[in-house]
């Protein structure tokens, strides 16, 4: 969405590139100091409500550049994240077939990342409201993620479902407040 920021493309170019190092670099801090789940939680929020902002807010053009590049960097940081944290959520038997499906998405993805523009404006809806909500959903829904950081690494997938059992408490989220309001 480069050429929508009305300035020079190679200066937009350069400038989403840098903040993307920056994001691959923080995020590999932000997961081994706060973990994953927060880490993932954290960044798919920042994208989620700086889409958001940029959507309402798209008259002043200042405020547009510091939201879109702090989106960027969100999304970037979140992506390295998750890159990680699939696959350590998996057991050995089926890692590398899950990492390679889960890779393969984002990958198909990334491809059909630029058609979303010409389809949401044929829809009329704005690319950054979609983009936005669909970053606070996965934000939202890595709630229920468990926490990877500093726990061994299951090897099958019964061990993995023992796993999941036992640790479902430490999730955050109490399971009969959940279903009162289901």
């Amino acid at each position: 969405n480069i050429p929508n920021l009305k300035t020079n493309i190679f200066y937009s170019g350069i400038m989403l590139a840098a903040v993307e190092a920056v994001a691959v670099a923080v995020s590999g801090v932000l997961a081994n100091t706060l973990g994953r789940r927060i880490s993932i939680i954290a960044c798919f929020w920042l994208c989620g409500i700086s889409f958001l902002v940029t959507w309402l807010w798209h008259t002043w053009q200042p405020a547009n550049y510091v939201f879109l590049g702090l989106g960027k960097f969100g999304i970037s940081a979140a992506f390295n994240i998750a890159y990680l944290y699939s696959s350590e959520l998996f057991p050995t038997s089926v890692r590398s077939t899950a990492a390679g499906l889960c890779s393969t998405a984002a990958r198909v993805g990334g491809a059909l990342a630029p058609l979303t523009v010409s389809l949401f404006s044929i829809l009329g809806v704005s690319p950054m409201s979609a983009f936005g909500g669909a970053a606070i959903v996965a934000a939202i829904l890595s709630f229920w993620l468990p926490e990877t950081k500093d726990v061994q690494l299951t090897d099958e997938v019964d061990e993995g479902e023992e796993t999941a059992a036992t640790e479902s408490d430490s999730s955050g989220i109490d399971e009969k407040k959940l279903e009162a309001l289901g």
